[in-house]
């Protein structure tokens, strides 16, 4: 279960990922000798060694050291891959369904182009902001569902954030309400333990056909699994659309409701992410800690 001060760490968390990533990264070019301990990890984000172990535990599921593992098996596979697409590498390491979002239904609409050349006329708008254990979070709502859920990082503050809305819809009836986005982030974030208990999150985006086909691929993927953008684009029928598919990919305005953050190259390597490298390896080792290490 996410702990209740996991948002305030997220940024700690993320910092200590970096850290360990380019350690490993050292170890593995022979510029470093040996793995990086807890007190020298301590020591770089100045946290108490025992109390940096704790935080990231809890927010995470594994401690540092399980996490260097990680990254050394990640690696140790992929140099013996053989061919093997990262989602049949996902599914044979047994990355299945974590407890997250287990009993969410995502459904994807597109706005119609009438909605679109009225700019959103009589439409009631809801900006919010939350936090998570991944950062806080900015979100736009109408009763027709999900417009926008983003991240907030270094390039993205809620009022430009908020702004860039506004612009795209302008005869739009705009309003706060982060108390709506507190209850979002709640039903996202929060275990949930009654299986019969389903919750149908409703997204209604300003998309192209093709760009809707791409997003409703990846609310399918099994949560700790990962593909390649080339294996995207087969998996839609579309074997040759890989650049195509790459900018809708881009172009996701959900954050992890649409998991583009699962979407890797075909080297391996994770790649960039629209709310930031960092925060897309933090979501990664989120998901597979779940399902990886809990109860091993």
């Amino acid at each position: 279960m996410t702990p209740p001060n996991a948002p305030q760490h997220y940024t700690l968390i993320e910092n200590a990922i970096t850290i360990l990533e380019q350690a490993n990264q050292e170890l593995l070019q022979g510029t470093r000798d040996q793995d990086i301990s807890l007190t020298e990890l301590g020591e770089k984000l100045n946290y108490n060694p025992q109390y940096l172990q704790k935080v990231f535990s809890e927010w995470a599921g594994i401690s540092p050291k399980q996490f260097i593992h990680y990254l050394k098996r990640e690696h140790a596979f992929a140099t013996l891959r053989n061919g093997a697409t990262a989602l049949q590498t996902s599914l044979e390491l047994g990355l299945r369904s974590s407890s997250q979002l287990h009993n969410l239904t995502i459904k994807l609409e597109g706005m119609s182009p009438a909605e679109i050349r009225r700019g959103g006329l009589d439409v009631h708008m809801a900006l919010g902001q939350a936090q998570t254990p991944l950062g806080l979070m900015f979100v736009c709502q109408s009763d027709k569902g999900i417009h926008s859920l983003e991240f907030k990082h270094a390039l993205l503050e809620f009022n430009d954030w908020a702004e860039g809305l506004r612009q795209s819809l302008p005869n739009a009836r705009w309003h706060i309400n982060n108390a709506q986005a507190e209850s979002l982030s709640k039903m996202i974030f929060s275990e949930r333990t009654n299986t019969n208990d389903d919750t149908e999150l409703r997204l209604r985006l300003r998309a192209s056909p093709f760009q809707l086909q791409v997003w409703q691929a990846l609310v399918h993927m099994p949560s700790g699994s990962v593909l390649t953008y080339q294996d995207l684009a087969k998996s839609i029928g579309r074997p040759t659309a890989t650049r195509a598919v790459a900018s809708a990919v881009a172009k996701n305005p959900i954050a992890y409701l649409i998991p583009c953050h699962r979407v890797i190259q075909s080297t391996g390597k994770l790649g960039q992410y629209r709310w930031s490298a960092q925060r897309k390896q933090a979501l990664y080792v989120w998901e597979q800690s779940q399902t990886t290490f809990k109860g091993a």
